[in-house]
């Protein structure tokens, strides 16, 4: 049974006209869509009239970066930077290393110059003072009494001097040594009796040579202690000149060479002696004659070189006549 129509005069509302539809006809009913978007639906729709579910977007892939333009590609230049300003330096710092290196080479030169001119200098002076005496000069204070009272080089070692003078005077008898004329090579094919002595006599000399030398060293360094030094020193002399005295010669060596040892030991003997009486001048402070110390050192040193003499003659004649 159909309903009761009320019509549209009575209701008031106008009729929707469809194409293709009697709109006068309670069953065409217009055909309604279902909203396409989910969320709008009709809360008694249906799954099968649900839109289906949208796919999920993609994300869009990221642009590989392209090439630099050469215009944005960095530029070496001569320097290893990358500097604008130096790219367009141009030749001026080629130049300037250019100089640079030349000043370089011509200070290196200058500084060799100089050096080989200071060591030619240095070697001369060697050489002159070699050639005047083996570098030992009467006058020489060789520097131990460095900012003291020391002798002048240029000046003559004599008349009445100081006692600092006579102290800082540079004694031969400290330098000169029997053992200094001996020949090495002298000792080859030697009598085995008369190279035993030689070395015997040499070693006594020596041996008081270094201790002599040890006091005046402390003397240079001490003036106020120089006279007990000068003293220690006269009995060191006084006891080489003993036990080289007491010294025997063997027997059984030839005549000539037993000669030469005996004279050899002689002139040692006075040696310590001349300089047991220098040293005992220089044990007492106050001024002194440098002219009689020079004249006693210059002794003690020539009995030196003699009794050296002695020794290596002794050697070449017991070699000569075995």
């Amino acid at each position: 049974m159909r309903g009761y129509h009320l019509s549209n005069a009575q209701t008031g509302r106008t009729p929707a006209t469809h194409e293709g539809s009697d709109p006068m006809s309670f069953d065409n009913e217009p055909n309604v869509t279902p909203d396409a978007n989910p969320d709008g639906a009709s809360a008694d729709a249906t799954p099968e009239q649900a839109a289906p579910a949208q796919p999920e977007p993609t994300p869009a892939a990221t642009p590989a970066p392209s090439d630099p333009t050469p215009a944005e590609k960095p530029i070496e230049s001569a320097s290893a930077t990358s500097s604008s300003e130096a790219n367009h330096s141009g030749p001026g710092a080629y130049i300037a290393f250019a100089v640079v290196v030349v000043l370089l080479c011509v200070l290196a030169s200058l500084a060799a110059n100089a050096l080989g001119n200071l060591t030619a200098e240095i070697g001369g002076t060697v050489v002159d003072q070699i050639e005047s005496g083996n570098g030992q000069d009467d006058d020489w204070d060789w520097g131990f009494s460095a900012g003291r009272d020391e002798i002048d080089p240029d000046d003559d070692f004599t008349g009445e001097v100081s006692y600092e003078s006579a102290i800082d005077y540079s004694y031969d008898a400290l330098w000169e040594r029997a053992s200094d004329y001996v020949y090495a090579s002298d000792y080859d094919s030697a009598d085995a009796k008369v190279t035993e002595t030689v070395k015997a006599l040499c070693d006594l000399d020596d041996d008081a040579s270094d201790e002599l030398f040890d006091r005046f060293y402390d003397a240079w360094g001490d003036y106020d202690d120089a006279p007990g030094k000068m003293a220690e020193a006269k009995g060191i002399a006084n006891a080489a000149k003993a036990t080289i005295e007491a010294y025997k010669i063997p027997a059984g060596i030839d005549a000539e060479a037993k000669r030469d040892l005996e004279d050899a030991r002689d002139a040692l003997v006075k040696r310590w002696g001349r300089v047991a009486e220098l040293c005992d001048e220089l044990s007492t402070n106050g001024k002194k004659d440098a002219d009689d110390l020079r004249a006693i050192d210059t002794e003690a040193s020539d009995l030196a070189s003699k009794a050296g003499g002695l020794l290596d003659d002794a050697l070449t004649d017991s070699t000569s006549n075995r």
